[in-house]
């Protein structure tokens, strides 16, 4: 299928929109958006800077894939929100018996994307996820352990597991 409208001009009125409209938006709908434009790689700024700030207040409301797709979407247009980034990986550690291994994978990839270190973040990851790696397909076991060579993370047990599960 062909737009008939050029994509950026329609993405510019589709990110305003947003931003006006952004206090309405529930954490699924930040994180959902956060995620197309980093899927189309469009970084608009005044959007990201929006959706950071409404995902703060938000945060507690938040579900674990929603706080990785918004991880996810920040990393992926590097794009690095510290006051965000910190909310999440709190958020995350709070609720870590929830998450599964898409959330772990993307959200280790996105704290080492941004080149971020949260020690208790990675050490909730490595003590719950390390039971739980059987359920990572390939791509998720290696983006994690990238996660973990990037911001030279050592969690030997941890590593150790990742790698066993990998043969």
């Amino acid at each position: 299928a062909n737009l008939l409208v050029p994509p950026e001009p329609l993405l510019s009125a589709l990110a305003g929109a947003a931003v006006r409209t952004i206090s309405c938006c529930a954490p699924q709908n930040l994180a959902n958006t956060a995620w197309a434009f980093a899927k189309l790689q469009i970084v608009d700024e005044p959007l990201m800077r929006a959706i950071a700030a409404e995902a703060q207040l938000k945060i507690q409301h938040a579900i674990p894939k929603e706080l990785s797709s918004t991880a996810w979407a920040f990393a992926k247009l590097a794009v690095s929100d510290s006051p965000l980034m910190d909310k999440i990986a709190k958020a995350v550690v709070a609720c870590i018996s929830e998450c599964d291994a898409q959330t772990f994978a993307n959200i280790a990839w996105a704290f080492g994307t941004l080149m971020l270190e949260s020690d208790t973040l990675f050490e909730a990851i490595s003590t719950v996820a390390i039971g739980r790696l059987r359920d990572f397909d390939p791509q998720e076991l290696a983006n994690t352990a990238w996660a973990y060579a990037r911001l030279v993370l050592v969690h030997k047990p941890f590593l150790e597991a990742v790698m066993q599960e990998s043969m």
